[in-house]
């Protein structure tokens, strides 16, 4: 039997207020590269957002963020957030994954990605953040 366990840090829950900030930068740095037309950089701030976004909600509903190489385990970790309506949270969480999926492909990957792409990554990302935001004491 395989037990597949979240690697997580302890953080002190005021800091998500850090993780927050680092978000709020790199959506802005994703809106300056879509504006600029340079799609990969979209891509890319556009996934590191939602991985500070992410981390910034599980520190301050649980006391710690992921740890591990796989960010994907990110996602287990957000999803047992308790306290927040669970269908949002449910849809939250695959907002998340769909992001966390141009990662690999845009940090390693052969894939150039095109406008199109960026756009769409770029409106999930606004969503992802604003919901976060609006979940967050400031």
């Amino acid at each position: 039997m395989v037990i597949n366990v979240v690697e997580t840090q302890k953080v002190e829950r005021h800091l998500h207020l850090n993780y927050l900030k680092k978000a709020r930068e790199y959506l802005e740095g994703m809106k300056d590269e879509l504006a600029n037309g340079r799609w990969n950089l979209t891509v890319l701030a556009g996934v590191h957002c939602a991985i500070s976004a992410c981390d910034a909600l599980t520190i301050f509903f649980l006391g710690k963020k992921h740890k591990g190489i796989k960010h994907a385990d990110a996602a287990k970790l957000l999803i047992s957030i308790e306290g927040l309506d669970q269908r949002e949270l449910s849809e939250k969480t695959g907002q998340f994954i769909f992001i966390l999926d141009f990662k690999t492909p845009v940090e390693y990957g052969k894939t150039v990605f095109v406008e199109s792409d960026a756009q769409e990554l770029a409106k999930r990302v606004e969503r992802f953040y604003s919901w976060v935001n609006e979940k967050l004491p400031k």
